[in-house]
């Protein structure tokens, strides 16, 4: 099994190209020259699709054909789903990062009061 301990990113699906299922792929690295596979997180797993061809598009993107996607349909299904399960993650972080800040905006409101009722014994004993 795949984790995400062995992943990087390398770049970004971006769209489909085409009638025969290629992927247009975004990226900035030259793994994409050498790696004979892409790994897509799928329902929580990583898959692993094995590439048949690829060609530069331009400096920053690669066209990619990979085993077991032949059409554009199933190509674009891909993609799609990525997208979704990509924008559920995004909304899941967000959300995490949100409570997160709340929780350390009570922390924080806390550790006030109890400061400020040091002071006010502080302040009431020295009188």
């Amino acid at each position: 099994m795949i984790t995400i301990e062995e992943l990087f990113v390398a770049g970004k699906i971006t769209r489909t190209h085409g009638v025969a299922g290629e992927w247009v792929c975004m990226g900035t690295t030259d793994v994409l020259d050498v790696c004979p596979y892409v790994v897509l997180c799928m329902d929580g797993l990583f898959v692993p699709f094995f590439i048949t061809s690829r060609r530069y598009q331009s400096n920053t993107s690669w066209l990619l054909q990979v085993e077991g996607i032949d059409s554009e349909q199933k190509a674009k299904e891909l993609v799609e789903e990525g997208e979704k399960q990509a924008e559920t993650a995004k909304k899941e972080a967000l959300l995490s990062a949100k409570e997160e800040i709340m929780r350390q905006k009570n922390e924080m409101e806390q550790e006030i009061k109890e400061r400020r009722a040091e002071v006010s014994r502080t302040e009431t004993r020295i009188s």
